[in-house]
């Protein structure tokens, strides 16, 4: 095996590397998200260094140079153009988790390009339709996600939004870890975006105007980073999907005020 191809959203990207070990690594961790796409993939190139020691001793710098993303960290080096193609040079002793991350990152910028966002939540498709669910880390993404009884979980962590004929698409992505759960490749129209709220009651309210606009730019990874935060693309989606505060408790009970939501 010397090269792998990964598939989100339609979107192709085809990852290089002089390891075969680590392709393989990485096809076992995608699986669901590989194979051949018609039509031109985006190439990201992946070398492992173990001689470069003085990486360990770099001051970290991550920053946009136009379109163009940069990374000099310890033991780990690249630059994404998303115009254009990636690369990355990696010295760690689990390279993978080092890709992992990087074609993350190459994923929300691509997504970007393609007219969408990369968005940090949890996305579950029930009786046909996406909702999902946004906030900050232990708001209860995974919480919500074990609690899908029968529906498709997209992801818990990391879902692709892209522009439909009648408002948003969500899709699934392969970015998880063990303790996550199992993601899916499917898809389904965006039905609603809802920024959880731990509460003993549960209810749903509005999300709207600028308190909507900035929950929701705060769960758009990477991009926030860049000279051109995705402010009117974050403005774009909530025109067309309601947004809510969904409150809850760590049990499925919160399915029955989104089905009245629904009615």
């Amino acid at each position: 095996m010397t090269q792998l191809q990964l598939i989100v959203a339609g979107i192709a990207v085809r990852v290089y590397s002089g390891s075969r070990v680590l392709l393989e690594q990485l096809a076992r961790r995608y699986r669901g998200f590989t194979g051949e796409a018609a039509g031109a993939a985006f190439e990201v190139q992946v070398t492992l260094d173990s001689g470069s020691e003085h990486w360990f001793h770099a001051a970290p710098a991550v920053g946009f140079s136009g379109d163009r993303l940069t990374f000099d960290l310890p033991g780990y080096r690249g630059s994404i153009d998303p115009n254009g193609s990636a690369e990355l040079e990696i010295a760690s002793p689990a390279p993978v988790h080092g890709t992992d991350y990087f074609l993350r990152v190459v994923y929300g910028l691509l997504a970007y390009r393609s007219g969408g966002l990369l968005l940090h939540a949890a996305g579950v498709v029930r009786n046909g339709r996406a909702y999902l669910f946004f906030g900050r880390s232990g708001s209860g993404k995974t919480t919500v996600a074990r609690n899908a009884g029968e529906s498709l979980v997209l992801n818990d962590d990391l879902v692709v939004l892209l522009p439909a004929d009648r408002g948003w698409s969500a899709f699934g992505t392969p970015f998880t870890n063990a303790t996550q759960t199992a993601p899916s490749a499917g898809s389904a129209p965006a039905a609603a975006l809802l920024r959880l709220v731990q509460s003993p009651t549960v209810r749903i309210e509005p999300l709207t105007g600028g308190r909507a606009l900035a929950e929701l730019m705060a769960c758009v990874p990477i991009l926030n980073a860049s000279p051109a935060p995705p402010l009117e693309r974050c403005r774009e989606m909530l025109l067309a999907v309601p947004a809510f505060d969904l409150h809850l408790r760590p049990d499925p009970s919160f399915w029955e005020a989104i089905e009245r939501l629904e009615a």
